[in-house]
């Protein structure tokens, strides 16, 4: 994740502010569309950012375990995450 962590962090700290900003106003009994729409962003945000994650991972971890003879484990590895995905 080297490439990508400053990216990754930069996205957190937005996030961030994003939950707080929610949680306001929900403590603000603020309209529920606006609520669901800010939801909504952060869920986006959140998609975007494990993408992030997703395409360093195979363009760094995946290939150096394919390199290393770890292809099973690798692939196992990359099954459970779509599985959990798929849920």
């Amino acid at each position: 994740m080297k490439a990508s962590k400053e990216s990754v962090k930069r996205r957190l700290q937005i996030l961030k502010g994003q939950l707080g900003g929610l949680e306001k106003m929900v403590d603000e009994d603020r309209y529920c569309m606006d609520v669901l729409t800010l939801s909504l962003a952060i869920q986006r945000a959140m998609k975007e950012m494990d993408h992030l994650i997703m395409e360093e991972h195979m363009n760094s971890c995946v290939q150096e375990g394919v390199r290393s003879g770890k292809s099973k484990e690798v692939t196992k590895e990359l099954m459970d995450l779509f599985e959990v995905i798929r849920k």
